[in-house]
């Protein structure tokens, strides 16, 4: 008898744990989102995709995706007047990267609904560190902020604007908000 009290008693205990998890911005173990929304990089305008998986309860990687449109409207002209749509100039409006994320809800013991971060990035045209918010609405969906500082271009690319033909970094050098909704996907 005092083996299935014990056993009703841990089952119980794991799972309010469990439960408590389910309720939490960042839950640590096991926790996938999905960012999609809005970034304004250096003045210019874009969409923002993140995706973040936790590595543990206090710290999660991820990658992330971003697309400028039309960042340079007299960059899209040639000599002739007519609309440039090569490869190249679709290549200068995006950017891809990795990132490594430290949370702070859980050791700041605020609201199981929000969660602070500070990360590190590098991606193809820049190297930076980013701050941000999220607010969980539901169990599946959220709120995010965040800003992001680029100290240097990465691997391609200069910030500067040299010639017509020149390959542009928009990312390099400069400063980025994003704010858009979160996703939360259990695995």
């Amino acid at each position: 008898m005092k083996i299935s009290k014990i056993s009703v008693l841990l089952l119980s205990f794991f799972g309010i744990q469990t439960t408590s998890y389910g309720q939490m911005a960042y839950d640590g173990y096991g926790d996938f989102k999905i960012f999609t929304g809005y970034t304004n990089v250096g003045g210019k305008s874009g969409v923002d995709i993140q995706f973040d998986t936790a590595l543990g309860e206090l710290v999660s990687i991820g990658g992330k995706i971003n697309y400028l449109i039309k960042p340079n409207k007299d960059l899209d002209q040639d000599e002739f007047g007519e609309t440039f749509t090569g490869i190249s100039r679709f290549l200068d409006n995006y950017d891809a990267g990795l990132y490594v994320r430290f949370h702070f809800g859980p050791t700041l013991k605020i609201a199981e609904t929000m969660d602070p971060y500070l990360g590190a990035d590098a991606s193809v045209k820049s190297l930076g560190a980013h701050a941000g918010f999220k607010y969980k609405l539901t169990d599946v969906i959220g709120l995010y902020a965040q800003y992001n500082y680029s100290f240097s271009t990465s691997f391609v690319g200069s910030s500067k604007v040299e010639s017509d033909d020149a390959f542009i970094n928009y990312y390099g050098k400069s400063n980025a908000i994003s704010v858009g909704l979160t996703f939360n996907l259990e695995y």
